[in-house]
């Protein structure tokens, strides 16, 4: 029974998905910047969890705490994050 509510949850976000982004890049263009970086957040603790993380990190914070406890993928991925969202992103994002 679990696992059609699940199945039936699948299907109600892949219907939604499109409207999401969309609705995301509005809010971004015209809207509700907060909002937009909200969704993007969710999206990215979404990669995270496919990538094996916490539902509760988003992939910049996983990568700052791999960096900070001297992981090799931290030391790589880091500067390369911080390319795109500025300096020190990866180590400003623990804990958010």
């Amino acid at each position: 029974m679990m696992r059609l509510r699940i199945l039936c949850f699948w299907l109600l976000i892949l219907l939604m998905s499109p409207l999401a982004l969309a609705m995301m890049f509005l809010h971004n263009l015209f809207g509700s910047y907060g909002r937009a970086l909200a969704m993007a957040r969710n999206y990215d603790r979404i990669a995270n969890i496919l990538l094996g993380g916490s539902e509760r990190e988003t992939i910049s914070s996983r990568v700052g705490r791999n960096q900070r406890n001297g992981l090799w993928h931290g030391k790589l991925l880091a500067p390369l994050i911080d390319v795109f969202f500025g300096k020190d992103h990866c180590r400003k994002a623990i804990g958010t």
